[in-house]
């Protein structure tokens, strides 16, 4: 066992799984304790890659999940179906250790922060939804439910922060010796590297950020422009389809058009999801939005989105399922706590100006949108009890860092948008390399190949701009202009 000056300890234990084929090591970190106690509250598994051959490098990666409550995939299946053979192909040609670990409350940490009343609610939606308003009542009171729950059990809700999963992160590698390292992050993960990296200047080499959600960006307060932006990129998906035979605009009249008749017409669409026996829920207009927003995340979705929407206006169903259980199956996955993210998103960001929704600009440009978008939404009220809100890295756009960053990004990303990426490079000053990919969404490193090639590149020559192949199949044009950093992305409001 290795004690840290933080107070966190680090015990190295036998991997929960059976490995026969790399060098692995696995521990636990004891998280430190907050000042005035003693007693850690969160332990962290790790999982450590070591790279056996003469050439490594001192430097290692360490790999920061999205989420916030989504896991590393550190259970035994995802350790030999996922990781191991991501190691074979790709992480080993880094010639460094690969650190991975869960987050606080996520994946195989304890103790377990979970409420299944989220589950049951998703189920109900699924099933019986009602409206936005009266659903976000619901959501509410579970919410509160919840909350009640996890006092009641003793976690420590005012510790699942980005800037305490920080100090866990330089607690993990001052605890394996590493002097300096990699941080590669996703989605979520990318925000808690920023801070990692502001906080721990001297001991961040690279920073590499995929899909990146800023400290800037404040994704409660964005979600109206990220619902707006995410249907404009199937509007537009329109002059791309040969199969699509109207103009943008007739295509998004009978889009909204379809979105009323469901209000009051709802269908039944067969599902296959035997774990909780759904063999059928229903479509409603909320929910079909829902389900085109969820299916934007996947690679080339966006080009056959218009035939099924249009399908749909033809009451024709064949072209539904497919998405629909996609969707019902992430919907009801239970490797991710909506505790945890709740509690992480509501601690780091500050509260929702709701004047943003209600001025004139705002009125018109979701006006089709604002029946969606219900105040009663904004639970963070309820996480935010005993918490005092900390600003993420404020220091981030008044002192400009010269860390060598990489950022990627996904054109048709409905989450994590390039804006977002534009404006994380706009505060490492010259020092960061951004790349957009045409037709890929989120995340990029999942979807082009080439973008490890680039991350090699960066990682043993920081200092220059990396290069790769990207042609035929991994086409990198980009159809928007959004390569260009002083270029911002526009899209069009909805219509009146």
């Amino acid at each position: 066992m290795k004690r840290l000056a933080s107070g966190a300890f680090f015990q190295k234990t036998s991997c929960w799984f059976e490995n026969t084929k790399h060098p692995l090591e696995c521990g636990w970190l004891h998280t430190a304790p907050i000042k005035g106690s003693t007693e850690s509250k969160f332990q962290l598994p790790v999982v450590i890659f070591r790279y056996q051959g003469n050439d490594k490098k001192d430097d290692p990666v360490i790999f920061l999940s999205g989420g916030p409550g989504t896991g590393s995939w550190l259970d035994e299946k995802s350790i030999n179906h996922y990781w191991q053979n991501l190691w074979e192909t790709q992480l080993s040609s880094l010639q460094r250790d690969v650190v991975l670990f869960d987050q606080r409350g996520s994946g195989l940490s304890r103790p377990k922060v979970y409420c299944s009343a989220y589950q049951e609610h998703t189920i109900k939606l699924l099933t019986q939804p009602d409206t936005p308003q009266k659903n976000a009542l619901h959501y509410k009171k579970i919410t509160q439910a919840c909350w009640n729950q996890l006092k009641q059990q003793g976690i420590a809700i005012s510790q699942l922060a980005t800037h305490y999963s920080a100090n866990d992160v330089a607690d993990i590698m001052s605890a394996l010796d590493y002097q300096y390292w990699n941080i590669q992050g996703v989605s979520y993960g990318t925000r808690l590297g920023i801070e990692v990296q502001r906080r721990y200047p001297n001991q961040v080499h690279t920073l590499t950020l995929d899909s990146a959600y800023p400290p800037s960006a404040h994704l409660f307060q964005d979600w109206p422009m990220l619902l707006n932006q995410s249907l404009q990129h199937i509007f537009d998906q329109c002059q791309y389809n040969e199969q699509c035979t109207i103009t943008e605009v007739e295509f998004e009249k009978k889009f909204w058009q379809l979105i009323h008749r469901l209000k009051y017409n709802p269908l039944k669409v067969a599902v296959n999801n035997t774990e909780f026996k759904l063999d059928e829920v229903t479509v409603n207009d909320e929910t079909l939005l829902a389900v085109l927003f969820r299916a934007s995340y996947q690679k080339n979705i966006l080009k056959h989105l218009n035939d099924v929407l249009l399908a749909l206006y033809d009451n024709d169903v064949s072209l539904l399922p497919s998405i629909v259980n996609k969707y019902v199956e992430n919907q009801l996955n239970s490797s991710s706590s909506d505790a945890v993210y709740w509690a992480v998103e509501c601690h780091d960001n500050p509260s929702i100006d709701t004047q943003k929704y209600t001025s004139a600009e705002s009125e018109l440009r979701y006006q089709r949108l604002k029946y969606y978008l219900p105040e009663e939404s904004d639970v963070c009220e309820i996480w935010n009890k005993d918490y005092e809100y900390i600003a993420l890295n404020s220091q981030n756009t008044q002192n400009k860092t010269f860390k060598p960053v990489l950022i990627f990004s996904g054109e048709d990303d409905p989450i994590t948008p390039t804006d977002w990426a534009i404006d994380a490079a706009a505060t490492f000053e010259n020092r960061a390399y951004l790349f957009s990919f045409y037709n890929i969404s989120h995340p990029v490193m999942g979807y082009k190949p080439c973008a490890y090639t680039l991350y090699r590149n960066f990682l043993n020559n920081p200092d220059k701009r990396p290069r790769a192949d990207c042609r035929s199949s991994e086409k990198t044009t980009s159809r928007r202009g959004l390569n260009d950093k002083s270029r911002k992305s526009q899209y069009s409001a909805l219509h009146k």
